[in-house]
């Protein structure tokens, strides 16, 4: 049998949706194979433990004696996806020496203003380690411009390159395929995501009052903290509805009947929209984006173009305006939904892959 090369995803949670041009690519191939293992063993063999997970609990222990495999062997091909500044990072780094590591990143800011991962971050000790992490990886997948320019500022890394996102093939459509309705009387907006306060769900609710029940509905898919408050608040109300959570592929048939989608995300202490892969997938399908401008939707959409950036502040009214103005003129929402279509084109797997192997090198 043929021994294939492997390429290995370490990542706290897997996070495969974030590899789908990896995928993309190995699996029109024979030489290769992409392997997922995940560091957050405790609290996933804790939950496998409450829920009787027998398969979860075996994850965890293939996922240990990968990392203890690390130890006696070398040279693997690793793509390493971890916050900043996890603490955890230097039980790993000893192990990710012997290996050809890559880091894989969408954060930001690497100022120590915004971040996830706070334990012992600001400490000498744990600043040292993951300088050495970053300026000694083989090479520097970030997901952004501005991630790839804030890492560039804070450490000695030259071997960078931006890889963004990329959508599924299920999502490259055809022209022909994408409903363009004209002279439509009502807008269908769409939120696809979790359904947190930080993803602006109470916005969204105030949207919903502020516009008239005749011109326009409004679709809910994902699950989250806030999914009692959003049944509760859509309860009666004629033009609201509530799909659940629903995956790829069968999740391209409500962007498809939807004529914009609605991302007002907020930010927080310790995050922002560091991407947006709704937004893509939604401009795959001729979805019009309008979000609040954090650092992935700004590189993402041309405002006004293929589609809408505000600030949070701002995002309220002038959603509002936007949104009634698509009704009173159809012809300019049918022009953003082309252009959001054609955009989107960038972030097919096949384009993204080469990003991928400008240091990968498969």
């Amino acid at each position: 049998m043929k021994r294939l090369n492997k390429i290995y995803v370490f990542h706290e949670y897997g996070a495969v949706n974030h590899y789908r041009a990896l995928n993309w690519y190995i699996t029109n191939q024979d030489d290769y194979e992409i392997v997922y293992r995940e560091f957050s063993l405790l609290r996933k063999f804790v939950k496998g433990v409450i829920t009787f997970d027998l398969e979860l609990i075996k994850k965890q222990f293939v996922n240990l004696a990968f990392i203890i495999g690390l130890l006696f062997s070398s040279k693997n091909t690793i793509i390493v996806g971890i916050a900043p500044y996890d603490y955890r990072l230097a039980i790993f780094l000893p192990l990710l020496n012997r290996h050809k590591y890559f880091y894989h990143t969408s954060n930001t800011y690497w100022d120590y203003s915004i971040y996830p991962k706070r334990l012992f971050a600001n400490t000498r000790i744990l600043k040292g380690i993951w300088k050495q992490f970053i300026e000694n990886a083989t090479g520097v997948f970030c997901v952004t411009k501005k991630a790839a320019n804030g890492i560039k500022s804070y450490y000695n890394v030259s071997n960078v390159v931006v890889v963004n996102h990329s959508i599924i093939s299920a999502y490259n459509l055809e022209f022909d395929e994408i409903k363009f309705l004209v002279h439509q009387k009502r807008i269908n907006c769409l939120y696809s995501g979790r359904i947190t306060q930080a993803k602006g769900i109470a916005i969204i609710f105030k949207l919903v009052e502020s516009l008239s029940k005749e011109h326009f509905s409004f679709t809910f898919v994902g699950d989250g903290d806030m999914k009692q408050e959003l049944l509760e608040f859509i309860k009666n109300k004629s033009n609201c509805s509530y799909l659940g959570f629903i995956k790829n592929p069968e999740l391209i048939e409500v962007y498809k009947n939807a004529d914009v989608l609605l991302q007002p995300s907020l930010k927080t202490q310790k995050w922002e929209e560091l991407f947006g892969m709704s937004i893509i997938e939604g401009m795959a399908c001729a979805t019009i984006p309008i979000t609040t401008n954090h650092s992935g939707p700004i590189e993402i959409i041309k405002h006004e173009k293929t589609g809408f950036l505000f600030s949070e502040q701002d995002y309220l009214n002038e959603t509002i305006k936007i949104l009634e103005s698509f009704v009173v003129d159809n012809d300019q929402m049918i022009q953003i939904k082309k252009a959001a279509y054609i955009e989107s084109k960038k972030y097919r797997a096949e384009n993204i892959f080469k990003k991928w192997n400008e240091y990968l090198h498969i």
